[in-house]
């Protein structure tokens, strides 16, 4: 299975704005600043975002990128397919058809992880300390 620098940056921009919370839309360049994804990718990752439904955009002085949903309604591997289709691994010997095939799926399993999920992870590794009211 690749995972391409395209689906590694959607799902960081997805993770940027799910640590952002939902009070207003991140503008491309504040997530590309943020995130060090090159501007001009960063346009094509969000086009494909939309296009899934994953987020949506608001124009205007105010406007830019939200998620879509909430963070525990979004799994990693939605944001994955979001940015184009991850090649299963071919096995080179027929023998090894099923391990392969079972290992694909492990990896799948492993991808339906919540974007709340993994938010989390990465604000527990920071430190950073989190409330809601």
């Amino acid at each position: 299975m690749v995972v391409s620098k395209k689906h590694q940056y959607g799902l960081l921009a997805m993770v940027y704005m799910g640590l952002s919370g939902d009070s207003m839309p991140l503008q491309l360049r504040a997530i590309s600043d943020h995130t060090a994804i090159p501007h001009p990718f960063l346009e094509q990752i969000m086009a494909g975002l939309k296009h899934f439904g994953l987020v949506k955009s608001a124009r205007g002085a105010k406007g830019g990128y939200r998620l879509a949903l909430p963070a525990t309604s979004i799994c990693v591997w939605d944001i994955i397919q979001a940015m184009g289709p991850v090649d299963d691994i071919e096995a080179t010997d027929s023998r090894l058809v099923p391990y392969w095939d079972g290992f694909s799926q492990h990896i799948k399993q492993y991808f339906d992880q919540s974007l709340h999920h993994i938010c989390e992870d990465v604000r527990n590794a920071e430190g950073v300390l989190h409330y809601t009211i």
